[in-house]
């Protein structure tokens, strides 16, 4: 016999996931795509190489100054529509960026990019959170923090292929038929939603007395600080000390993505019946650990097993925390369920910040924070 939840259930809910996971995941390999692409970049366009990394930095400046105003904006004009805005923006930023003739309209390109995932990301976390029930949460959030995890090693991959076998302008390209799927999808799936258009605080501090969230936001800027970090020195360390071509660098951070899909389909099942803390500490120290063999990575250091077994070990933290942090952040936040995500998001992004412009690369102290961090979450995550 069905129960009163299961006979409202939505029919479409799965093509919904999947129409939010797609757009997800597009904005997730786009935030690495361009990484190995840059040196191609600076070549067709005569940047230079401090120009060059603009085409990086604008679009995570952008996305993580405008996500909470995203997240706010998706609850005045509705999810759905942000959502849409968000698809047709990033597509039409994405052919202005393989088009661009000069530096500057690929910067401008990708600057606004980040400005319509800073609606897409929000919007994507709070449909999410009010088209699953309960007891699907774990399901629904695994799928999504699978693809949000893994879209930095996709980004790397796609992108080193795309270069070495087409051009970069393939890997802003790209997006357009990806998106245009996105977009049927969500409206074919994706139910309008109610619309709050009352005014108030950009984040509403009532948000962090519920612990557990606040556990979920401090676990994220842990992740950002070290993931982020980790791709980085991977790329480079692939690369130059290795001598991979961008090829075959994008195809050795496969191993990260693989290890996600094996730790979520456990933790999944954990989710809904067991606190947060419980699976989101472990998850810091298995990416804290990966941190720490990173930095006593050498120019002897192989593929097999040394470069291998910090993505594996960054693959399995990812699973721990992403899909237990993001489902936490927008659990029971009602209509405020786009901002809470988009904290989350935040979160990464201040995190990634820190972690790639502060904290020297390669230092231990990012190691010795994730642990620090895991003390935190467990102290301040218990159950209200």
């Amino acid at each position: 016999m069905t129960t009163g939840i299961e006979q409202r259930a939505d029919p479409r809910r799965w093509w919904a996931l999947a129409a939010v996971s797609i757009a997800q995941l597009m904005f997730a390999v786009d935030g690495t795509i361009m990484n190995i692409a840059l040196p191609s970049v600076g070549a067709t366009l005569r940047m230079s190489e401090t120009a060059s990394w603009w085409v990086v930095t604008s679009y995570a400046l952008a996305f993580g100054v405008l996500l909470l105003p995203g997240g706010r904006v998706g609850q005045w004009i509705g999810y759905r529509r942000a959502l849409l805005v968000g698809l047709v923006g990033f597509a039409l930023a994405s052919l202005l960026g393989g088009l661009a003739t000069a530096g500057w309209m690929l910067i401008t390109a990708r600057s606004a990019q980040g400005v319509f995932g800073s609606l897409l990301t929000p919007a994507a976390l709070a449909l999410l959170s009010t088209t699953f029930s309960t007891a699907e949460r774990g399901r629904a959030f695994g799928i999504f923090a699978t693809i949000m995890g893994s879209g930095s090693a996709i980004g790397m991959l796609a992108g080193g292929l795309l270069t070495q076998y087409l051009n970069w302008r393939w890997a802003l390209l790209v997006n357009v038929p990806i998106t245009a799927i996105a977009i049927v999808l969500a409206l074919y799936a994706v139910r309008p939603g109610s619309v709050d258009q009352r005014s108030g605080p950009l984040f509403p501090l009532a948000l962090l007395r519920h612990r557990p969230r606040t556990a979920a936001y401090v676990a994220m800027f842990a992740w950002g600080i070290a993931v982020i970090s980790a791709f980085l020195q991977l790329s480079f360390f692939l690369q130059d000390t290795l001598g991979y071509d961008a090829a075959r660098a994008g195809l050795a951070f496969l191993a990260y993505p693989l290890a996600i899909q094996v730790g979520v389909r456990v933790v999944r099942g954990r989710m809904t019946v067991v606190p947060a803390r419980t699976l989101l500490v472990p998850g810091l120290v298995l990416i804290g650990s990966s941190y720490f063999l990173l930095t006593r990575l050498t120019p002897e250091s192989a593929y097999l097993p040394n470069v291998v077994l910090v993505f594996l070990l960054l693959g399995l933290g990812t699973s721990l925390v992403l899909p237990v942090a993001n489902s936490t952040a927008t659990l029971g936040a009602g209509s405020s369920a786009g901002v809470a995500g988009a904290a989350g998001s935040t979160s990464v992004q201040l995190g990634a910040a820190l972690g790639t412009a502060v904290i020297p690369q390669g230092s231990v102290v990012t190691a010795v924070l994730l642990v620090a961090g895991a003390g935190l979450v467990w102290a301040i995550g218990r159950q209200p």
